[in-house]
């Protein structure tokens, strides 16, 4: 009946109390990117109990609105990774991946990813290797694109684990 957890990233179900499941660490991979992009923790309170009924009960600014220069399909990702409901996220750690690999623009980390069963360089439609460096041009910020890479790469060593794990 105890709650374990660090209240900034705990999913609405588990705060509940629930049985969790991965959806549970896509829930808190959302967290951390919309704070490592952000700089802002997804509900930001000075109470530990007012975190957690923050997490229950609303949902967390845009990320946009901290940080402007996100590009609106990767705000989509961390609010999707960030769904109040666990049938609302990524059902899998590979699917988060995949999606988060659209900004990876190193070959190094797309092959990586290719050999933890995602689908490196799926991306939608209009969206073009080119079209997204010409976007990060434009967003001209280094730190966006380190932190994704950084991100990109746990989020691909993760799912091997998952993967491994699973398999065992």
């Amino acid at each position: 009946g105890m709650i374990m957890g660090t209240p900034a990233y705990m999913p609405p179900e588990q705060a509940r109390g629930e049985r969790v499941d991965q959806r549970a660490d896509i829930y808190a991979g959302g967290a951390i990117l919309y704070r490592a992009l952000t700089g802002q923790l997804p509900f930001d309170r000075s109470e530990a109990s007012a975190i957690v009924l923050a997490v229950l009960t609303q949902e967390p600014p845009r990320p946009r609105s901290h940080e402007p220069t996100i590009p609106d399909h990767l705000e989509a990702v961390i609010q999707r990774a960030m769904a109040k409901e666990p049938g609302d996220r990524f059902q899998t750690m590979d699917e988060l991946s995949e999606a988060l690999s659209l900004y990876d623009l190193s070959p190094t980390l797309a092959q990586a990813g290719a050999t933890g069963g995602s689908a490196p360089g799926a991306r939608p439609a209009g969206l073009t290797r080119g079209s997204l460096e010409d976007q990060a041009r434009e967003v001209g910020d280094a730190r966006l694109h380190f932190v994704l890479l950084v991100l990109v790469a746990a989020f691909a060593l993760i799912a091997g684990l998952f993967t491994a794990i699973s398999s065992a």
